[in-house]
């Protein structure tokens, strides 16, 4: 109940006390001049106050603070509290009010050059209601939630009774009014009452809403009350929760720690057994411990073992085609399936009828632990071993770790994948899983239609029969390709499924798809003439395993070439050496959507630009200057000089008329020399007149 009032409240409490001490220390003065002046020391006046305890001295002017006789000094605060409130020469009594809960002082006057004690009085006693004021508990929080505004309760009902009196009025007015036909004699005051008793209960209605509002209205003059009882039962229950759940967490916590309880260590015992051997208190149950088998004994019981499973697997036993690969010995068969699995059985009993057991499991193919630790996935794959050898035999026990096999290599693939999409690969691989294949896509920063792999199982229409028993192809991993979204077959892959490694396999997918782009470019260039007459070198480096090792080598002019190479990861093309002539085709190249089919007339424009800008720096030797200003268009160049030609660089010397220029056109059907007159009507600035092609 403390907490819930404010702290302004328990200020006013303490400065109030404090005032209390105050007047009752004001009256034990009086007390002396009614005739207590025993216990006035000697030397003093009898117009000097003083209170019991203290002794004022007017020699000096200091207060010598000294314990009386007949009144023991309580507090030096009420003793600095009463002498600052005495008055002495008629000086003024000093005042103090409070503010904040704290004393202040009104009026302070210095007496005798100093401000006496009553300055130490108020900051001991604004010093302690501070301290005890810092040191209330938090008020109650105040319940705001779930109340409703009663001016809006009003409203809504006031705006509800007009909209239903309206209601109200409308069906008055369309209650029909009784018709005589006649024969029957009618009442007119019939449909009156029916108005009137529709009108009455919907006043009845509306006064019982009213009288509601009016008890909520009377209520409300009560609700600073019933609002501090709600936040003070808010705050029990709370309180009341604290406390149940504090319980609750104990007797969880003694539940707990008694699992973590250690009995205390029977050290007689433990001496006992660690000296004597053995011990009276322990109890002895009666095992008797194995027996050694002799060495010769055990080989003996192997050899038999082995030439029972000789018997059994060759008379009895129906063995699959896949597990034909197997050896006999320390008493246990050995089924070997090479890039795959390494599984020993053995035999219980000599019954043929008895199944094999599961001994050991091993993988063939990295990257793979050798053997399958203890555990979990060791005690589930003998339990199911052992199940299908006891039901179905040899070929159901093959066919399930055959699939086991298949799902855990796709699931390092899958790992791997993951690890280079990551690592170098990052934001240039797309991975997907899509039930138990794993989709690839490569090269995704590149524009035009995509291109993926897809890694997964690869099921024959076989029966199961005849890939078990005639040595046919089963299930096993297989790879889909498609290049710009479309399946590409018949691709020569070499995957190595006793290393699986997807990076290798992706190298090859992308080294096809280089040679693929090489491969296309070069078919274009061979149809120009320099390429297919030999001219001009054009060489084409292959390689299946290796993308970084594709290259197209483009001889430009005699005394130039340069080396198209495609980078693996990203897909990029690129130009060596490097040159700010390459730079730009280059730039096309990469924006190409099918550079496979349309990167050839990028090189090929590139060969014309190298081979007129080879030309111009040649005749520039020999005091032929280029005519810049002449920039036919492209179409106007094919009509003059061919429809092959793809640049054309015009020079003149000065000897020459200004109406004659020499001009090299450049193409995939080779360079050419023209003489050219311009036409007369043309002015200095020949492009907009025609031309006349005088000699070849």
């Amino acid at each position: 109940m403390n907490q819930y009032f404010s702290s302004d409240a328990l200020r006013q409490s303490k400065i109030a006390a404090a005032r209390g001490v105050e007047s009752r220390d004001q009256e034990r003065p009086r007390r002396g001049e009614e005739g207590v002046e025993g216990d006035r020391p000697p030397g003093l006046s009898s117009n000097q106050q003083t209170m019991p305890g203290v002794l004022r001295s007017e020699r000096d002017g200091r207060q010598d603070v000294k314990p009386s006789q007949g009144f023991p000094i309580k507090s030096a605060v009420m003793a600095d509290h009463d002498a600052a409130n005495r008055t002495d020469d008629g000086n003024q009594e000093r005042n103090f009010s409070t503010v904040n809960g704290s004393l202040e002082e009104v009026n302070l006057y210095q007496t005798n050059g100093s401000l006496s004690a009553a300055e130490r009085s108020q900051a001991s006693l604004s010093a302690f209601l501070n301290d005890s004021l810092r040191q209330l508990p938090p008020e109650i929080a105040h319940i705001t939630m779930g109340y409703l505004s009663l001016s809006d309760l009003i409203t809504r009902l006031v705006q509800e009774t007009f909209n239903g009196m309206n209601v109200v009025i409308n069906e008055m007015s369309e209650v029909p009014i009784p018709q005589s036909n006649g024969s029957t004699p009618v009442n007119p005051a019939q449909g009156n009452v029916q108005k009137k008793l529709r009108l009455l209960e919907f006043t009845q209605d509306r006064r019982a809403k009213f009288i509601k509002i009016l008890v909520l209205s009377q209520w409300s003059r009560r609700a600073e009350s019933i609002s501090k009882v709600i936040d003070l039962k808010a705050w029990l229950d709370a309180q009341s929760l604290q406390y149940d759940s504090a319980c609750s967490w104990i007797g969880e916590l003694k539940r707990i720690m008694a699992l973590e309880r250690m009995p205390n260590p029977d050290l007689k015992t433990a001496l006992e057994a660690l000296s004597l051997g053995k011990a009276p208190g322990l109890p002895d149950l009666g095992y008797v411990p194995p027996k050694q088998v002799p060495p010769q004994q055990l080989l003996t019981a192997l050899r038999s073992i082995n030439t029972q499973l000789t018997i059994r697997l060759r008379l009895h036993e129906t063995i699959p085609a896949p597990l034909k690969n197997y050896s006999i010995s320390n008493g246990r068969a050995t089924f070997r399936v090479p890039n795959e699995f390494e599984v020993d059985l053995s035999i219980a009993d000599e019954d043929p009828s008895t199944q094999l057991y599961f001994i050991d499991f091993r993988f063939l193919y990295s990257p793979t632990p050798a053997e399958i630790r203890p555990g979990r996935l060791r005690d589930d794959l003998e339990a199911k071993v052992n199940i299908l050898l006891g039901h179905d035999g040899l070929e159901e026990c093959y066919q399930f770790l055959h699939d086991f096999v298949l799902s855990h290599k796709l699931n390092i693939f899958r790992h791997q994948v993951h690890r280079l999409s990551q690592a170098r690969w990052s934001e240039h691989l797309k991975v997907e899983a899509v039930h138990r294949s794993l989709v690839i896509q490569y090269w995704v920063t590149r524009p035009g239609a995509k291109s993926w792999i897809e890694l997964g199982i690869r099921r024959r229409n076989v029966k199961k029969s005849s890939w078990l028993h005639e040595e046919e192809d089963g299930p096993n991993i297989g790879i889909r390709w498609f290049c710009a979204g479309k399946e590409v077959t018949n691709v020569p892959l070499i995957i190595d499924l006793g290393d699986l490694s997807v990076e290798a396999i992706l190298k090859q997918i992308i080294s096809a798809h280089t040679n693929s782009i090489f491969k296309e470019t070069r078919a274009k260039l061979r149809e120009g003439h320099l390429y297919s007459k030999k001219t001009l070198r054009l060489k084409h480096n292959r390689s299946t395993v290796e993308p970084a090792a594709c290259n197209l080598s483009v001889q430009l002019t005699p005394s130039q070439s340069c080396t198209i190479i495609q980078e693996p990861v990203s897909g990029r093309l690129a130009l060596l050496p490097p040159s700010s002539l390459y730079s730009r085709t280059e730039r096309e190249i990469n924006n190409l959507v099918s550079p496979e089919k349309t990167a050839f007339a990028c090189i090929a424009t590139l060969r014309a630009a190298a081979s007129c800008e080879e030309v111009e720096r040649a005749l520039r030797c020999y005091g032929w200057t280029t005519v810049s200003s002449l920039r036919p268009n492209q179409d106007k160049v094919r009509h003059h000089f061919g429809r092959d030609t793809l640049r054309a660089s015009f020079f003149r010397k000065k000897s020459w008329d200004a109406q004659w220029l020499l001009a090299f056109t450049a193409s995939l059907a080779g360079d050419s020399w023209w003489i050219v007159e311009l036409n007369r009507s043309s002015r200095v600035d020949p492009t907009a007149g025609s031309w006349m092609i005088v000699h070849d």
